[in-house]
C-alpha cells in the first residue's frame, strides 16, 4: 500500500502517525534541538518514533513519571540512553 506521496505504508499504520512524521521531516531544518519525552515506566515502548531522522540534531531525553518507576531502573535507563545516543 502506498500513500499520496508514493511512500510505502503498512496497512495497519495509523494515518495520523504517518502525517505527523511527514510534518516533522518537513520542518526538521527549522529545529536545533529535539526534546524526546519517554515514560520512565516503559521507555522502550515510548520510543516508537524513528530516531534516525534526528541523528544530526542535538537531542535531550526526558524520563517522565520517574516517581512511578523504580529508581534503580531509572538510573539504568539513563545510562543506556546516554550510551545509545551520546
Amino acid at each position: 500500500m502506498s500513500n499520496q506521496s508514493g511512500e510505502h505504508v503498512r496497512a495497519w499504520y495509523p494515518g495520523h502517525v504517518q502525517k505527523a512524521k511527514r510534518q516533522i521531516r518537513e520542518n526538521l531544518k527549522k529545529i536545533d534541538i529535539v526534546v524526546i519525552v519517554l515514560d520512565a515506566r516503559a521507555p522502550v515502548a515510548t520510543t516508537s518514533f524513528e530516531m534516525k531522522i534526528f541523528k544530526d540534531k542535538q537531542r535531550v531525553f526526558l524520563l517522565n513519571k520517574t516517581d512511578l518507576a523504580d529508581s534503580e531502573y531509572n538510573k539504568k535507563w539513563a545510562c543506556e540512553i546516554a550510551k545509545l545516543y551520546p
